[in-house]
């Protein structure tokens, strides 16, 4: 069976860390939401006495082609969970930018587990489905379903909200790359080890604006507790919002834990002309 899903990037419109748990991870509170930018999944799954897959990939941004590829993973993991053997063949078309804070690779990952499962008859149950991309990654759930949530814990805990108003929207990636470890380990330092929890941003206001869909109210609650401790550490993803803010965004953001930079507009047109003046550097994009 040969089928093809459409995997949506994520971009973050507020990202708060509140506590380091005892287990060493990080709780987050989020409202994630899925843009228009998609990577092109194509899952080609027979039956076979032994698990076996393969990636192949094409596009402008390269990525592992092995068992480092977290759609591998969620392939793996899928027959794991079901206790079904196939030989996979999987075709990423790569649009979304790498090691970018969107989600791209996580995305894959939700493309696979939905591939697989009808290539398999609906055979695990929504919640099950759900576990096993909590295994892969704390973004891959929410890639899974998609659309407009909050998510909490380590991601793994969602509430759908009110869709967000559509906001054209520019993505600009950077050169610089963010460990994500790194990336925790300074915040740790900067909230002296979160030893005390607590919120830095305002969700209430985020969440009153959604529920509104009022596109402005949205972009002015906009929030992304890492861009204090990453932004002084990246001057190109600096310059970059520089240069968004000066082409007309009402606002800028960085997208996760870094470092590529958000433009939001007030109309298509604007990002339009935003984006012709910084050339193949910009992906546009719009909420969905």
């Amino acid at each position: 069976m040969r089928i093809y899903e459409r995997a949506y990037a994520k971009i973050n419109l507020y990202l708060d860390v509140t506590e380091r748990r005892e287990d060493g991870f990080h709780s987050i509170s989020s409202v994630m939401q899925t843009v228009g930018l998609y990577d092109a999944v194509t899952v080609e799954a027979v039956p076979a006495a032994e698990p076996r897959i393969t990636i192949t990939a094409h596009g402008r941004y390269r990525v592992p082609l092995g068992e480092t590829n977290l759609a591998y993973r969620a392939a793996l993991a899928y027959m794991q969970a079901s206790s079904l053997a196939f030989s996979v063949r999987i075709h990423i078309g790569k649009r979304i930018p790498v090691a970018a804070g969107l989600g791209g690779g996580s995305a894959d990952a939700a493309a696979v587990l939905r591939a697989l499962d009808r290539a398999a008859g609906r055979r695990l149950p929504k919640e099950q489905l759900l576990g096993v991309a909590a295994t892969l990654g704390s973004d891959v759930p929410f890639c899974l379903l998609g659309h407009t949530r909050l998510c909490e814990g380590r991601g793994e805990r969602m509430q759908v909200l009110t869709p967000c108003a559509a906001i054209p929207t520019l993505l600009l990636p950077s050169s610089e790359r963010i460990s994500t470890p790194a990336a925790y380990a300074a915040l740790d330092e900067a909230f002296g080890g979160f030893a005390v929890p607590g919120a830095h941003g305002d969700l209430p206001a985020m969440l009153a604006a959604l529920s509104a869909r009022d596109a402005k109210a949205t972009v002015g609650a906009l929030y992304n507790v890492f861009e204090d401790v990453i932004l002084p550490t990246c001057p190109e993803a600096t310059e970059n919002r520089r240069r968004l803010l000066s082409l007309g965004a009402t606002a800028t953001l960085m997208s996760g834990s870094g470092a590529t930079m958000l433009g939001f507009f007030e109309t298509a047109e604007a990002a339009e002309a935003a984006a012709l003046a910084l050339g193949d550097r910009a992906v546009s994009t719009v909420t969905l």
